[in-house]
């Protein structure tokens, strides 16, 4: 059976082996937030880890602080993250926060859900 949970800033589940988190409409993600998102992240796997797809276009914009934060303390309890943002807007942004805060573990940018999810699989050899 699937596990699933809501925060006030994503929505979390768990279907073939992946780890989605979808990222509701946040204007502006600062470090209290990523930390919050995070922490009920790490709580929902259950110290399992998992490739993660996280689907980033309800950001609007977000601090250095936050995007420092989830660049390193968000790769807690990951193999791999997908990122998903099909904005042209949400790509540049995102390139630029792999580029700079060069995150623990295999993670990589999509503007197509299917090939972020593939990317994962073959992580995981799933």
């Amino acid at each position: 059976m699937e596990r699933s949970s809501e925060t006030a800033f994503c929505r979390l589940w768990i279907e073939n082996g992946l780890l989605y988190v979808i990222y509701k409409p946040i204007s502006y993600l600062d470090e209290k937030m990523a930390k919050s998102i995070v922490s009920s992240r790490i709580l929902f796997q259950e110290n399992e880890p998992y490739p993660i797809f996280c689907d980033t276009r309800g950001i609007m914009d977000s601090s250095k602080a936050a995007r420092d934060y989830l660049a390193q303390e968000g790769s807690t309890l990951a193999k791999a993250i997908a990122i998903y943002d099909d904005r042209d807007v949400g790509g540049l942004m995102l390139n630029y926060y792999l580029l700079r805060n060069k995150p623990l573990v295999p993670s990589a940018i999509f503007n197509d859900r299917d090939l972020a999810i593939n990317f994962l699989r073959g992580q995981e050899g799933l």
